[in-house]
């Protein structure tokens, strides 16, 4: 899912050269943005990392208890440093991911998740910024 965002776009008949479908010259005629492209491929990967947690309820509901507590115990931290929605963008996940988890002693409990379930720090890290996007107000949006 791409966050609900309208991508300009033109359909061409390649035939004849013409133009098709919709017309909506503020659209149309828009230049793309990179960055909000980014910001929306970015916000679908952590939401994919989100939805990566949700099907161990059914398969071993103790990890998937686990993984929650470790994404919230993440939210937590990354709240507190009280990171606008653009630092939160530009973090370096991996680098990130290693700090945190060293900080708030989670490494022994996060390696236990990846060794029974695949989900890496980053994606831990991600399903957690998933979160602290969509949860709450960030100072940026206050």
């Amino acid at each position: 899912m791409l966050d609900n965002t309208t991508l300009p776009f033109t359909i061409v008949n390649m035939v004849n050269g013409q133009e098709q479908g919709r017309k909506n010259a503020a659209v149309d005629s828009a230049p793309i943005d990179p960055a909000r492209i980014a910001e929306t491929l970015t916000l679908a990967r952590w939401r994919a990392a989100e939805d990566r947690i949700y099907p161990l309820v059914l398969v071993d509901p103790e990890l998937y208890q686990s993984a929650v507590a470790v994404v919230g115990r993440v939210c937590e931290q990354l709240r507190a440093r009280n990171l606008s929605r653009a630092e939160l963008l530009a973090l370096d996940v991996e680098a990130t991911a290693i700090e945190l988890f060293t900080e708030a002693d989670l490494y022994e409990e996060v390696t236990s998740i990846n060794t029974r379930a695949g989900l890496g720090p980053t994606a831990i890290l991600e399903a957690a910024l998933a979160q602290v996007v969509s949860l709450a107000p960030l100072p940026s949006q206050e």
